[in-house]
């Protein structure tokens, strides 16, 4: 059930915000089973059988987590681990690695075609920092109907973000309720959202598509290779922009706040900015479970090195079962290197240098697009196509003036205007405060309160006519 469907707009959504309303007046513990049910069946509309997976799943990290609780049993709590790793492996990879085993002996491959369960890359993750979590004693584990609430929260269950149980479990025992204003606010910053998924990002996909589907069995010209690859980045840029709004949204509307997970990376000067702008809690879950156990920068330089681009293509292949992706994930991670080697010798004059502000943002910027073809292109052949294009001639492009002129606009927002958590004034969540998202916001409250409703009516409008495109991070 996508955010941007009529079925969730008009069905799910009023039924959830009412429930959740009418039980925040009683017992907390009434809201909290009211609001696992809801996220229950917002689970139970993607794939039925799959709920019963997200049960288990939960109970048995739950149950291993009050044993290591007790006894901080190591050999647990790796048990723990593997658990939760072992149907991410199945449901994610197994085509993948059976595919290319079949090949290197040289046998027929069936693709066995499993439904992926929803959300299960991001609930591993949680459930992976839960674990830790409670082994390192940084967390307690709370009850069973907090601890479901937290792991089934429906806002996050399409894309994100990663949420730790150290940012939940304090809400939860705060009391953290529903009301008005924090309704009202929500509803805002959740159409604001809406608009860049169904007026952009679904506006600017047929464009990429294609594109990028011509190049899987053939050269385009330089003009059309360039327009598609820019078309991609603002695609994936408003798509994954627009869901963590309307997540921080909804989460809002429920009396709940959610870390920020985007933060106009596009902007970023470096490419260590940029993966502290773009998906912030996957950055931080590698870097604290992954890359601060392997021996992060305390085993040297070379060593550092070798941790991060370890990581980062660990993390390529995490987004999906493919070459392109592991190609995605170390091209970056070689562009971590450098960046890293370059701050340990640059002179301290260049650090705030503007001219060198803005070599470091074209050079970033060129290496995000490119890292972009892998992660777009279907294989490595088109991806192979599409890089040999930007060669080619640079002819009249294909597409259509409309389309053009909708990139270039969406590129003037992506570069020139403010995002939406520094238009709300809600930066101060990144600090993992748990202030009133009213307080935060500016004099124009209502200029924002009447931005949100045209964009909401924009939306249904966009929607209503058409068929809306699934979330990009959906398939991860």
């Amino acid at each position: 059930m996508l955010f941007s469907t009529t079925a969730f707009l008009f069905s799910f959504l009023p039924r959830a915000l009412a429930a959740a309303w009418l039980t925040s007046f009683g017992p907390y513990w009434l809201f909290l089973l009211t609001l696992t049910g809801a996220s229950a069946y917002f689970y139970y509309a993607h794939i039925p059988l799959y709920l019963g997976l997200l049960v288990l799943s939960a109970a048995v990290s739950f149950g291993i987590a009050t044993l290591v609780e007790k006894g901080r049993r190591r050999w647990l709590y790796l048990a723990g681990i593997a658990f939760n790793l072992v149907p991410l492996g199945y449901f994610k990879y197994w085509d993948f690695i059976a595919r290319n085993v079949d090949r290197i002996l040289g046998l027929p491959f069936t693709p066995a075609n499993i439904a992926l369960p929803l959300a299960i890359s991001f609930i591993t993750f949680e459930q992976i920092a839960f674990l830790s979590d409670v082994h390192a004693g940084r967390i307690e584990r709370g009850s069973p109907l907090r601890y479901a609430a937290f792991i089934s929260f429906f806002p996050k269950l399409i894309a994100g973000p990663i949420i730790r149980y150290t940012e939940m479990l304090p809400q939860f025992r705060a009391g953290k309720r529903p009301s008005l204003d924090l309704i009202i606010t929500g509803l805002c910053i959740f159409s604001i959202g809406l608009f860049k998924k169904v007026a952009f990002a679904d506006q600017l996909a047929p464009s990429a598509d294609r594109i990028f589907g011509l190049a899987s069995g053939q050269l385009v010209s330089g003009t059309d290779a360039a327009l598609a690859i820019s078309a991609y980045a603002a695609q994936i840029y408003f798509d994954f922009s627009g869901y963590s709004d309307m997540a921080i949204g909804l989460a809002c509307m429920l009396g709940l706040t959610l870390p920020i997970n985007f933060f106009s990376p596009y902007k970023a000067t470096s490419i260590i900015e940029f993966w502290r702008r773009w998906h912030i809690t996957l950055s931080r879950f590698l870097r604290d479970y992954l890359y601060i156990p392997l021996g992060g920068n305390r085993g040297g330089v070379s060593k550092t090195y070798v941790n991060l681009l370890l990581v980062m293509t660990l993390g390529g292949l995490w987004h999906g079962a493919g070459f392109a992706f592991v190609i995605w994930g170390a091209l970056h991670g070689i562009a971590l290197v450098l960046n890293h080697a370059w701050n340990s010798v640059r002179p301290a004059a260049l650090a705030q240098s503007r001219l060198m502000s803005l070599v470091g943002w074209a050079a970033t910027t060129i290496t995000v697009l490119l890292g972009w073809i892998f992660f777009r292109a279907v294989d490595l052949g088109t991806s192979r196509n599409m890089i040999e294009s930007l060669f080619t001639p640079w002819t009249m492009s294909t597409l259509e003036p409309r389309a053009i002129h909708l990139l270039g606009f969406c590129w003037l927002i992506i570069l020139a205007c403010p995002n939406t958590a520094q238009m709300f004034r809600f930066s101060f969540l990144l600090k993992g405060s748990e202030s009133n998202y009213l307080q935060q916001i500016p004099a124009a409250r209502l200029g924002l309160v009447a931005l949100g409703g045209t964009l909401l009516f924009f939306s249904v409008v966009i929607i209503v006519s058409g068929t809306p495109n699934a979330f990009i991070y959906f398939q991860f």
